[in-house]
């Protein structure tokens, strides 16, 4: 892959045993400006069974942490005031000086978690959704707008200062379904793509960009990224245990390995790097990847990562797949 490839990105931990120290997390972030990659994503987990850091808290870190890399917010709307979210969002964008990207997400289907932000079933998540998008939107133009939704009624409702620079908006999810796709191809900047395999990823790319095409919108502008989770080993076979084992213990239920191998990433350096080209081909424009370990592994997978599957680069670089 030469510079014109993807853009590279490094997603930051921020669960269970994976989870570092905030000076660590710091570190780290300036370590992926240095070595040239372009993009860090901090994910979103409000509440969990395991310990997880506050998202928007983080990614107001991780912008005062460079000034380079674009910060890619995934966030959980539904479970968050849009008035509130569009106030931070803005000021953390300013704090970026407009490299911030926020992922929009549904999160799941986690009723313990979604009940206790006051949502009563699953069927809430989307509409509460695209109403926060919509307002953070209207509000971010710094005028006083009005706003009559399902769940939030607002008149004449003003925030300033007003979004000097833009704010992209992607939606987060697997596009496993037409309403997602078709969601995405409506109202989203971009698409970031996580557990998905490369055919998946070029399928639901193609469904993007014809239905927005139906939408009368410029279907070139919406960005295609991909989330790979990537664990170094020294064969297929012990990757993918390793892998399933670490997810069933994340999230509660049973990951199998063959499952795991077909929709991420695991195995010796030259292995990953062709399954890296697979989802480069599949038309991700910007590949985020997020190593699959703990913490205690974490420093060895990445010298592993930077030594033959990513290229270190400069701040004038973007990194690139080592091929």
């Amino acid at each position: 892959m030469t510079s014109n490839g993807p853009h590279l990105g490094l997603a930051m931990p921020f669960m269970g045993d994976a989870m570092p120290q905030w000076h660590d997390l710091k570190n780290e972030i300036k370590n992926a400006e240095q070595v040239g990659f372009s993009e860090c994503l901090i994910p979103d987990r409000p509440t969990y069974h395991l310990p997880t850091a506050d998202a928007l808290t983080a990614t107001a870190v991780a912008a005062t942490c460079t000034d380079t890399i674009n910060i890619i917010s995934v966030c959980i709307v539904g479970y968050r005031n849009p008035v509130l979210l569009a106030k931070a969002m803005s000021t953390i964008n300013g704090i970026s000086d407009g490299r911030l990207v926020l992922a929009a997400a549904l999160g799941g289907d986690f009723p313990h978690e979604y009940n206790a932000f006051g949502i009563k079933e699953k069927g809430e998540l989307v509409p509460r959704l695209e109403d926060g998008i919509a307002i953070c939107r209207r509000l971010w133009s710094g005028e006083a707008i009005d706003h009559q939704g399902t769940f939030l009624s607002i008149t004449n409702l003003q925030e300033l200062p007003s979004m000097t620079q833009p704010l992209p908006i992607w939606l987060a999810h697997r596009g496993h379904v037409g309403p997602s796709t078709d969601r995405t191809a409506r109202i989203a900047d971009g698409w970031l793509a996580s557990w998905v395999s490369p055919r998946r990823l070029r399928v639901s790319s193609e469904e993007i960009r014809t239905r927005a095409q139906d939408y009368g919108r410029n279907a070139s502008s919406i960005k295609i990224a991909a989330m790979v989770r990537v664990y170094l080993a020294a064969n297929v076979k012990d990757a993918s245990e390793k892998m399933a084992a670490r997810r069933t213990a994340l999230y509660g239920h049973p990951y199998e390995p063959d499952r795991v191998q077909h929709l991420q990433v695991g195995g010796p350096p030259d292995y990953c790097l062709q399954r890296l080209e697979e989802f480069c081909d599949a038309g991700a424009e910007y590949l985020i990847i997020q190593l699959e370990c703990d913490a205690a592994e974490r420093r060895a997978q990445m010298a592993w990562l930077l030594e033959d599957v990513i290229r270190p680069g400069t701040k004038a670089h973007k990194a690139e797949l080592r091929l």
